[in-house]
């Protein structure tokens, strides 16, 4: 497994990190595994909730053949306005990788 991470929060745009294998903690990878918020590409979240608008792309490539690609439209506010025990793994995924950015 290998991952494609960008965060843009309004015009200010991290640039793309890969996170290889070996760097995705397992109880990260267990919830992209075994979810099924994560079985097909999609998008989460709501554009409009904040100004500036926050967006998170995650791109989850298992194989060459198998890439499945996730946006997450205004994470924070919408997940604090729409809090479920569905949509809670997918906000910890999404929330890892943005503060991994951080140490890479």
């Amino acid at each position: 497994m290998k991952i494609e991470y960008i965060h843009q929060f309004g015009p200010e745009k991290e640039p793309l990190k890969i996170f290889e294998d070996n760097e995705i903690p397992d109880n990260i990878k267990e919830i992209i595994n075994t979810n099924k918020l994560f079985s097909s590409s999609k998008d989460f979240g709501s554009k409009g909730l904040g100004e500036p608008e926050e967006f998170e792309t995650l791109r989850i490539i298992f194989k060459k053949e198998d890439v499945r690609e996730f946006h997450y439209f205004n994470k924070a506010i919408h997940y604090f306005m729409n809090t479920t025990e569905e949509l809670r793994p997918v906000f910890v995924v999404f929330t890892h990788f943005m503060t991994a950015i951080k140490n890479k």
